[in-house]
């Protein structure tokens, strides 16, 4: 996808999602028997909405409250992916994989129906909030991944919880009947949310698929599992490939002097003594960058290459401005964080000029959006192309989706199974982290990291 497409995809996301609920509010509303009745309190739920696309075997739990109890109910969508009887028991096994009859399965996003309002928002305004956006997108990728697992034999009931922005909501969620009975749970986001269900999964030994939140305050918790690697393992990623294509170069780093930032440059001067006996070189700095002290890090007889572990928008913009300033005079190759390409005040062509690579832990090429097996059946219902989370929400649901209905209860010791792997169009690379104060696993984590590169303003994957 072109970066140019990129910087406007949030329009695009947010059109494309003011369509497709524009369009089903209509078939929403046009049922009577979804309909609120007189005296309920009923939310329309971009959900039941969402899932009336996918399934025709969905219903809606949404009972009548009181007044004084509307802050404490719990926003609750559930889908019947197959006729399923409601005495599901973990006890039920049928042969060492522990296979089950069927499955429930807990989705957990913060879709933030508390405070959207799908009555007021004007389609052609960019009204709704990015969580919600982001959620949206995939959750339908999710529901398009379930759709197929049906075909292929899974019965599962998906429990689909809108976790807000706050603690109690969370704190309430884990307590929720059907979510105690989860075989498996995917989310949720929020950092504080992600611990609490975290714990509660370690404590009931039910697997727990974080899919955006890296683990970096989980210990542990051998049912944990990270899709998004912590910065340390982009780190290792960008070190790997520089010192394996850019054997003859001046290779450094620039930091800014944050507590933070210190911490991820220690741990790449630690790596990179595998590479070399040298010290890599790094110039600490402010968000300020003195332009003639930049230069005399740099060699005019060798390429350099410099790596800026930082995720903070000004300090990269203004490193970035500072160094395409010397791009006429040195070779400079810039490597930088996966979040960078998100930046809003961070000129594009300072990029380009600094031949930039970032990190991604999820990317897929132009040809391989196309060539997904969802591409062509979300175009028809949205007559639109579908949004990166999409695909994110399909390829993780299959992903796990499809090791639960073929390894039940044990999928935990499958996280690697080659031929589901070979199923999904992201390998996916799970491994055992354990940061050794213990003998113990401290969780799983993705740590399959591709390399980008910018070339004529759009990101392709570096050779």
């Amino acid at each position: 996808m072109g970066i140019n497409n990129a910087k406007n995809k949030n329009c695009f996301i947010v059109r494309l999602f003011h369509c497709s609920i524009v369009s089903l509010l209509k078939r929403f509303y046009n049922n009577e028997a979804m309909k609120p009745r007189k005296h309920e309190t009923m939310k329309p739920s971009i959900l039941l909405l969402l899932t009336t696309i996918f399934f025709s075997s969905c219903f809606l739990t949404k009972p009548a409250v009181k007044k004084e109890d509307q802050e404490k109910k719990e926003d609750k969508e559930i889908v019947v992916i197959d006729s399923v009887k409601d005495d599901d028991k973990k006890d039920d096994v049928k042969n060492d994989l522990k296979l089950l009859d069927e499955y429930h399965i807990s989705v957990l996003l913060p879709f933030n129906l508390d405070t959207v309002d799908l009555f007021s928002i004007d389609p052609d305004e960019d009204d709704f909030p990015r969580t919600t956006q982001t959620s949206v997108q995939f959750y339908e990728g999710m529901m398009m991944a379930l759709d197929q697992l049906k075909n292929q034999g899974l019965k599962a009931v998906v429990h689909v919880y809108d976790t807000e922005s706050n603690e109690y909501e969370i704190n309430s969620i884990i307590k929720d009947a059907d979510f105690i009975k989860s075989n498996l749970i995917i989310g949720p986001v929020a950092g504080k949310q992600v611990q609490t269900v975290a714990d509660f999964a370690k404590l009931n030994q039910i697997p727990m698929i974080s899919p955006i939140t890296s683990a970096n305050n989980i210990s542990g918790n051998a049912f944990f599992v990270s899709m998004n690697p912590t910065a340390k393992i982009h780190a290792q990623a960008i070190m790997d490939y520089a010192y394996s294509k850019f054997t003859d170069s001046n290779i450094m780093m620039i930091s800014e002097k944050t507590e933070s930032a210190e911490e991820l440059a220690d741990y790449i001067r630690s790596y990179s003594a595998r590479f070399s006996h040298d010290t890599i070189n790094t110039f600490y700095t402010g968000v300020y960058v003195d332009q003639k002290k930049a230069e005399e890090q740099l060699k005019v007889t060798l390429p350099n290459v410099i790596i800026i572990p930082s995720f903070d928008e000004a300090f990269v913009t203004s490193v970035t401005r500072t160094l395409s300033q010397l791009a006429d005079d040195y070779q400079i190759t810039v490597f930088g964080m996966p979040n960078w390409i998100d930046f809003e005040s961070t000129r594009l062509d300072y990029y380009q000029l600094l031949n930039l690579h970032i990190t991604d832990a999820f990317f897929l090429s132009r040809v391989e959006m196309i060539e997904h097996p969802i591409f062509s059946d979300y175009s028809l219902t949205y007559q639109a192309e579908p949004g990166e989370y999409v695909y994110r929400g399909y390829e993780i649901m299959y992903y796990f989706g499809k090791l639960i209905a073929t390894k039940g209860l044990s999928m935990m010791d499958y996280l690697n199974d080659e031929e589901i792997k070979k199923s999904c169009s992201s390998p996916f690379d799970m491994q055992l982290v354990n940061h050794g104060k213990t003998d113990m696993i401290d969780y799983y984590e993705n740590h399959h990291v591709e390399i980008l590169r910018l070339m004529d303003f759009e990101l392709v994957k570096a050779e």
